[in-house]
């Protein structure tokens, strides 16, 4: 079957769609976490239930793609738990359905509609769409970009390791972690993740690339290659939308990061100004959803603090392997105010009509993530007596799956630590089955029922 009644199959499965896709999630974070407490997967002293924590907390920032974590990993788990690692990042950047769906075509099983509803839903989909052909190319354009981005790394990484095995592990590693835009990573520097790597522009513009590629959402990517290969004369007024936002993004996330710390000693201060401008781009692409960081985040002002919170809740793009609420999402919502400012009836962009259905779910969809943030942040500030900025940072990361710390992670409460995992969870499943439910429902069902206008006064 090439094609399903998306809309009808929709009104039928969507919570049963959602259910799926919540468990599979689950069932995948538990086997990893089981692994990974495995003594032959790391190098713990025991089998002490607060490693099975640490366990359990990795494996769900691994599936979830974040990066935060309570240990060191290149210290905690041996090559076989990192190799674990590698897998659960994989399978949660691709996404649950996707390994699925790939599976039941490699074994030559019938795809059933329902199994295509649940996929398109991972992916954003809201109409009719060849999903078995959109997860093929999928997998293999993931794997092709993956591999090239190893054999680049591969050409400095041995720079960094003891033997060309190690180097090309390494390499791998890494090429899959930023292309998930999961943002672990093997290295041991004093100040974490990358902050060593700071002057080696050519990993950091590997890194970057990769990172862009896997946040920008696989339909883009569908688009772009269908004008590369001139199936068609133009992008759609979506993936260009979404390209001149994350453009945006990067551009300004990189000039206020330097307004910020361009005399900070601790993180670009002490770098000569190409370092200082270059760090700043690369703090700006990984900032939204990566986890890597070349300097110190902990250090940082509390002004580039607040903004890195900003862009970490708006995230990546659509159906990607990055988190937050979404470039559209939060594109659209500020085009709609815009538009509703000047006082426009319809919301037009590139001679085509967005409908104010999509606005009402872009802006549920913002107000949710807004209330979970500084819920989570308000109780999080009663157990933990830390600064307020730096546990917003914390927060934020794990629901827009980010990764990125303020160098409180290993040292919170196992409450909090809890916390984080159950925000790490919903910002990668949890957001979107709210997507879903919202964009199934639409509301309140259309029965023909027309009520009189009332004066609702505004401002």
């Amino acid at each position: 079957m090439k094609y399903i009644n998306f809309d009808t199959l929709q009104k039928k499965k969507a919570v049963s769609a959602e259910r799926v896709l919540l468990f599979g999630f689950l069932i995948i974070i538990f086997i990893g976490s089981i692994l990974l407490f495995l003594p032959f997967s790391n190098n713990f002293p025991s089998f002490h239930p607060k490693y099975y924590l640490d366990c359990l907390f990795t494996s769900v920032s691994c599936v979830c793609v974040t990066g935060l974590s309570t240990v060191v990993p290149s210290q905690a788990y041996t090559v076989f738990g990192q190799a674990v690692m590698l897998i659960l990042i994989q399978l949660g950047g691709l996404g649950f359905m996707t390994m699925a769906v790939l599976l039941s075509r490699i074994i030559r099983r019938k795809i059933t509609p329902k199994e295509q509803l649940i996929a398109a839903q991972a992916y954003g989909l809201s109409s009719n769409e060849n999903v078995k052909g959109l997860v093929t190319r999928i997998v293999l354009r993931t794997l092709a970009v993956e591999g090239l981005g190893a054999l680049l790394l591969l050409c400095r990484m041995w720079a960094y390791t003891e033997n060309i095995g190690k180097a090309l592990w390494f390499s791998v590693f890494h090429s899959v972690s930023a292309f998930c835009n999961a943002g672990f990573d093997l290295f041991y520097f004093e100040e974490g993740s990358i902050t060593g790597l700071h002057e080696d522009y050519f990993i950091l513009t590997v890194l970057m690339l990769l990172v862009i590629v896997g946040g920008i959402g696989f339909v883009i990517w569908d688009d772009l290659c269908d004008q590369f290969t001139g199936k068609k004369r133009k992008l759609s007024v979506y993936s260009t939308f979404v390209l001149a936002i994350t453009g945006f993004l990067i551009l300004s996330g990189a000039l206020l990061t330097l307004v910020f710390e361009w005399n900070n000693a601790q993180t670009l201060g002490t770098m000569n100004w190409f370092a200082r401008v270059y760090n700043a781009f690369f703090h700006s692409v990984t900032i939204r959803t990566a986890g890597f960081y070349s300097f110190n985040n902990a250090v940082m002002s509390d002004s580039t603090k607040l903004i890195s919170c900003v862009y970490m809740f708006i995230g990546g793009g659509s159906g990607s392997t990055a988190g937050g609420i979404k470039v559209g999402t939060m594109g659209i919502i500020l085009y709609a105010v815009f538009a509703g400012a000047v006082g426009k009836r319809t919301l037009v962009l590139g001679k085509r009509t967005v409908s104010w259905q999509a606005v009402q779910r872009a802006m549920a969809l913002f107000f949710i993530g807004v209330f979970i943030v500084f819920a989570c942040t308000g109780i999080v500030s009663l157990i933990e007596n830390r600064p307020v900025v730096d546990l917003l940072y914390e927060v934020t990361s794990a629901f827009a799956t980010v990764g990125l710390s303020a160098g409180l992670t290993p040292s919170l409460s196992v409450a909090t630590k809890i916390i984080l995992m159950v925000l790490m969870y919903f910002g990668r499943v949890g957001v979107l089955t709210i997507t879903t439910s919202l964009a199934g429902k639409n509301g309140l069902a259309d029965n023909g029922i027309r009520y009189p206008e009332t004066n609702f006064y505004i401002g």
